[in-house]
C-alpha cells in the first residue's frame, strides 16, 4: 500500500499490511528451520504468530514443544520434577 505524504509533500511511504508481513515471517521461519537455524526460525515464527498467522502459531508451538522437551545433548525428554 502506497501512502501519499499529504498536500504538497513529496514524501511517499510504503506500508506493508500485517497479514502480508506475517506470511513473510512465516515463510522465513520455515526456510531458517530447513537450514538448521532453529533460534532464528523460532524468532520469525513468534513474530508471524503475533501478527496473526495461524500456520505460524502452529509452527511456533511445535518449535517450543521440541525445544522445551529435549535435552541439549539430544537425549530423552527432560523431567519437569
Amino acid at each position: 500500500v502506497l501512502i501519499d505524504g499529504g498536500s504538497g509533500s513529496k514524501k511517499t511511504t510504503w506500508v506493508v499490511p500485517g497479514p502480508m508481513r506475517a506470511r513473510a515471517h512465516y515463510r522465513r521461519a520455515k526456510a531458517r528451520l530447513s537450514l538448521g537455524d532453529r533460534p532464528g526460525a523460532l524468532e520469525d515464527a513468534r513474530s508471524a504468530a503475533f501478527l496473526g498467522d495461524r500456520n505460524a502459531v502452529a509452527l511456533y508451538g511445535r518449535l517450543m514443544r521440541e525445544k522445551g522437551g529435549m535435552r541439549e545433548d539430544g537425549g530423552a525428554p527432560s523431567s519437569l520434577f
